[in-house]
């Protein structure tokens, strides 16, 4: 293991030093995130389905109306998106992360969401 290394990633950023997207993008990394964010046992990544479809519930509510275009940015598997496709709003997600956009096309194509796009 080299000890420089470990020391340069793993040290705090200064305030509005520009980021990486590796975590995002790292094909293995960002398939553990995923993993994650589908745990419904857990808030690790993402809330429990019954908080995510309480908030989508009262953003809904706020809204006051349905139909409606909504853009998701860092949708991830588009655990939000697809709830407010299923209100009727067309959804528009984008991610950084290849796997969870594979991950919110395809559920959204199951789902037959059509006005839902992830990207």
């Amino acid at each position: 293991m080299n000890i420089l290394k470990l020391f340069n990633i793993t040290k705090r950023p200064k305030v509005y030093e520009t980021g990486s997207s590796t975590m995002w993008t790292d094909p293995y990394i960002s398939k553990q995130l995923l993993k994650y964010h589908l745990a419904s046992d857990n808030d690790m990544a993402s809330r429990s389905i019954e908080k995510i479809q309480l908030i989508v519930d009262w953003i809904q509510q706020m809204l006051g109306k349905n139909n409606i275009d909504i853009l998701d940015l860092g949708c991830g598997p588009g655990l939000y998106a697809e709830r407010f496709a299923i209100k009727g709003h067309k959804v528009t997600g984008i991610d950084f992360s290849e796997n969870s956009i594979k991950y919110a096309k395809k559920s959204a194509a199951e789902n037959n969401l059509n006005h839902y796009c992830p990207e």
